[in-house]
């Protein structure tokens, strides 16, 4: 049988400090433990362990661990802890200890996947919406980032954090494109031929078709559909390499429409 020790709530943060988890007590509550992981996720630490407890049955003096979202507070995972509940037997400390480290590890083994869900508050509503941005491009099938997303998608997964940022930024670069937006703004042209520039430093076989890019929309400050999905191709193919490249041509970030032409036609 089962030996049952005494402990309070000042046991318990003792032991949570010593096991340095970065740890708060939820607002409004008496017993539950936000260890923060990330910036939107932690591990719910609930406690029926009072400030002085006197309980001598098992019931009233358990703890129960979960993953949560920070961000909507929804359950990610409780599976991972190994066990229902987590009475204060004599060795609760190793228990417990032993129930929040497989939590964060299964955190850590599909951070990327938690992180993405974390936002997420109705999950049908999400993958609804997710498809319908998608679609809204023109020959998604044929572009390789937008159709595995929608396959993704389609197979009830998620979208990692990198890829609805690279969606939104093909948006942005979509809407920049309508044929309805008139007198584009000399911003939208730099920032093209910011990325073109990027793009010619990190993908030397299509510098030719690049060069010939930039100087089209120096001269006209438009660029067709078709073109401006092959840039975003191009980006997503070669997205490290372009990278580095920016981060090697900080000043590219103030140089003019001729400046950044100028030094494609020399190169």
């Amino acid at each position: 049988m089962a030996t049952y020790v005494q402990i309070d709530r000042d046991d318990i943060e003792k032991w949570l400090t010593s096991n340095r988890w970065d740890w708060t007590l939820k607002s409004g509550t008496s017993g539950v433990y936000l260890l923060k992981l990330s910036k939107r996720v932690a591990i719910s630490f609930r406690s029926t362990v009072g400030r002085a407890d006197e309980a001598k049955g098992h019931a009233k003096a358990s703890a129960n661990m979960r993953l949560i979202s920070l961000i909507t507070g929804h359950t990610l995972n409780k599976k991972a802890r190994g066990q229902s509940r987590f009475h204060r037997t004599t060795n609760w400390q190793k228990n417990w200890q032993e129930g929040l480290k497989r939590l964060k590890a299964a955190y850590e083994k599909s951070q990327g996947f938690y992180d993405a869900i974390a936002e997420i508050e109705d999950r049908k509503k999400y993958k609804a919406e997710m498809i319908m941005r998608i679609e809204a491009f023109d020959n998604w099938e044929q572009n390789d980032f937008l159709s595995n997303c929608h396959e993704r998608l389609v197979g009830d997964g998620v979208l990692t954090l990198n890829q609805k940022g690279a969606l939104e930024r093909m948006e942005a670069r979509m809407e920049k494109r309508a044929p309805a937006m008139q007198g584009e703004s000399q911003m939208s042209a730099d920032d093209l031929l910011y990325d073109l520039r990027a793009l010619w430093v990190a993908v030397p076989d299509e510098r030719e078709w690049l060069a010939a890019l930039a100087a089209q929309v120096k001269s006209s400050g438009r660029w067709s559909r078709a073109e401006g999905q092959k840039v975003d191709q191009l980006l997503q193919d070669h997205r490290r390499a372009v990278e580095q490249a920016k981060r090697q041509h900080r000043q590219l970030r103030r140089a003019s429409e001729a400046f950044l032409v100028a030094a494609m036609a020399r190169s």
